[in-house]
């Protein structure tokens, strides 16, 4: 598991100078509530990355938007390994394992593979980014 911790940094810092201000993005930005779907999500990166050492990696990185009083029991991935969440703006609690928890704007925090976060968003938009690292 250390390696995998190891080898997300590795990928998280080399996404942010690849990636560098699209990570800032908020898709729905000055949308009003009620308009348009309750949760989107914009795919910047996706591909498998073969590193130095260890096995290749999957890395996917995307921004989401979650309209505000909306309540998710799991976030809708497509991909399944351990995500690095990082909250850009917007009120927003988590359920992970059943523990709940209040996050603050550019708090970072991670999710194991296999694992489902659940979310609520209160009067206004939450904005967020993921990464993804999983086996390809």
């Amino acid at each position: 598991m250390r390696g995998v911790v190891a080898r997300s940094a590795l990928v998280l810092s080399l996404l942010s100078i690849l990636c560098g201000p699209a990570l800032g993005q908020q898709p729905g930005a000055g949308q009003e509530q009620g308009e348009g779907p309750a949760v989107r999500s914009h795919l910047h990166f996706s591909e498998v990355l073969r590193l130095r050492e260890g096995p290749p990696v999957r890395v996917e990185m995307r921004t989401w938007s979650v309209r505000g009083g909306v309540e998710l029991d799991r976030l809708p991935m497509e991909l399944e390994g351990t995500m690095i969440v990082q909250l850009r703006g917007g009120e927003l609690e988590t359920i992970i394992d059943g523990e709940r928890r209040r996050r603050t704007e550019d708090e970072f925090w991670t999710v194991p593979a296999g694992t489902e976060m659940g979310l609520e968003t209160e009067d206004d938009t939450a904005t967020f980014d993921t990464i993804i690292v999983a086996e390809p």
